[in-house]
């Protein structure tokens, strides 16, 4: 698919999807069948659906705040750490899902 004004590619792991500015990354998971660990279903308060962020996109996408930044702190993550579930979609983001979030 060709992107768009409206729609664009975003890289998760090793498949190419299709998205738009509104949609987060654990929603395109979920809708394109990529296996990620999500036990709060998204309300930022797990931690589970971590992605690390490989290339950021066109767009930078805003850096953590809230719980987000509070769960990626306590964790010790680095920097390229973030929840799929708080990460909005952004043309030519790349990420990859470690293997203890699959």
């Amino acid at each position: 698919m060709q992107s768009t004004a409206n729609q664009f590619m975003v890289q998760i792991s090793e498949k190419k999807v299709s998205a738009c500015s509104e949609d987060t990354i654990l929603s395109l998971c979920k809708k394109n069948r990529i296996r990620i660990a999500h036990s709060c279903d998204g309300n930022a308060t797990c931690g589970t659906c971590r992605v690390t962020v490989i290339e950021k996109g066109k767009i930078l996408p805003p850096d953590p705040d809230g719980l987000e930044q509070i769960i990626i702190s306590d964790r010790g993550w680095g920097p390229e750490a973030r929840l799929s579930c708080q990460l909005l979609a952004a043309e030519g983001l790349v990420l990859t899902i470690p293997s203890q979030t699959k």
